[in-house]
């Protein structure tokens, strides 16, 4: 429902494939959809020549999905991103087409702030590791972004001492997940169906203008012991 409401910029980061990406943007086509990774992995480029030749077919402008592929580290492209919403925060907006980006595509046009991290950009990261989902958490709540993780791996003695966690796994994992929760102050913890991936926690949060208060102001530390 937030992202039909209005434009935004959504950043699928570490997107691998990219399937969530191309399904985002075909699902909110208002929406200026930015998958990043290390590499452009050969399935993205086979996904959207798909949707390419289906427009076509179908005569249906609006078919290939409003997305631009990003190449590098994923908090160098999120800093460069928070960089440029305050850049054009003092301009006007205005129409523009998506500039030349390493491995992306200028056909969609979007307005001037739109390829930004802001209050109204939504940041991705669907099974990441440890360092990449705290690398996006951290870039989006810093730019008051919503933010959503579906956590792969967690790595041992991230967010509690390993020392205290005499677990299997799978149970670490889901302890771990409940400590992100906490530090990161998720708004909503669900997860998807455990047949889909045995790593199924998902956490998010709201852009900071429409969040409300999830934890009291002194909850903002957990128990490490």
């Amino acid at each position: 429902a937030l992202l039909r409401a209005r434009p935004c910029t959504v950043f699928d980061v570490a997107c691998g494939h990219g399937m969530l990406g191309v399904l985002v943007a075909y699902r909110f086509p208002q929406c200026c959809v930015i998958a990043n990774d290390l590499i452009r992995r050969p399935a993205l480029s086979a996904i959207l020549g798909a949707w390419q030749r289906a427009a076509v077919r179908s005569n249906d402008a609006t078919a290939p999905p409003r997305l631009v592929f990003v190449q590098g580290d994923l908090a160098q492209v999120l800093a460069t991103a928070a960089q440029q919403s305050l850049e054009s925060a003092s301009t006007a907006p205005r129409e523009r087409r998506a500039g030349p980006m390493r491995g992306g595509t200028d056909r969609p046009q979007f307005e001037e702030g739109l390829l930004a991290l802001n209050s109204a950009a939504y940041v991705l990261c669907v099974h990441g590791c440890t360092d990449a989902n705290q690398a996006a958490i951290g870039a989006a709540r810093a730019a008051g972004a919503g933010w959503l993780v579906l956590p792969c791996c967690v790595a041992k003695g991230s967010h509690l001492r390993e020392s205290s966690l005499h677990l299997d796994d799978e149970v670490r994992y889901h302890v771990l997940c409940g400590a992100m929760a906490v530090e990161y102050r998720a708004h909503q913890v669900s997860s998807i169906d455990p047949r889909i991936s045995p790593r199924c926690i998902v956490l998010s949060a709201p852009p900071s203008r429409l969040a409300q208060p999830s934890f009291r102001d002194d909850d903002s530390t957990i128990d490490r012991r």
